[in-house]
């Protein structure tokens, strides 16, 4: 991941982000839509938009990540 634009604020289930990323030599961009939204302890996204061309092989992609906090401004993903 490159860097996150939040496209609907305050986040939460239901908000948008523009995620810039580079996967090997490509970079590209993607539109997540967040499904669960339960602050530094869990979230799930669906991806609706993308530049990858992950589309062409998978009709929906998304995933569920479990967090903990990591310090001051900072979450890890375990």
């Amino acid at each position: 991941m490159q860097y996150v634009e939040v496209i609907d604020e305050p986040e939460g289930v239901g908000t948008r982000r523009r995620v810039h990323a580079r996967f090997g030599k490509r970079s590209g961009q993607f539109v997540e839509r967040r499904l669960v939204h339960d602050e530094h302890k869990r979230m799930a996204f669906q991806i609706e938009e993308e530049t990858f061309g992950l589309f062409r092989f998978l009709e929906r992609v998304g995933s569920i990540m479990e967090l903990e906090p990591a310090g001051p401004g900072q979450t890890r993903l375990v």
